[in-house]
């Protein structure tokens, strides 16, 4: 009979204590920051029950953090250095 190894998870997972009394918490290339140390034990435990479904959910989570695509950026005018968009300043690109 083989031995067959395979990771339990598939990313490492480290704790950090910050400065304020939170927590810093990294997941592979994932961070994520926690005020209460309860909420960060419940992340860490949704994790490790299924972490396909705890990545889905970050992802959704993050898709309006995005900046737009680079079609959908503001021109800048090199000359002036101001931004083209049509009346929108920089924050209306960054909150949508």
């Amino acid at each position: 009979m083989a031995i067959v190894f395979e990771n339990s998870l598939p990313y490492d997972i480290r704790i950090s204590g910050s400065a304020n009394k939170g927590f810093i918490l990294n997941v592979g290339c994932c961070t994520c920051v926690f005020t209460n140390k309860k909420e960060m034990l419940s992340a860490i435990s949704d994790y490790i029950d299924d972490p396909k479904k705890m990545e889905k959910e970050y992802t959704q989570s993050t898709q309006n953090l995005r900046p737009p695509a680079a079609d959908a950026r503001p021109q800048v005018d090199e000359g002036r250095g101001n931004a083209l968009t049509s009346g929108r300043t920089m924050a209306d690109w960054t909150n949508e």
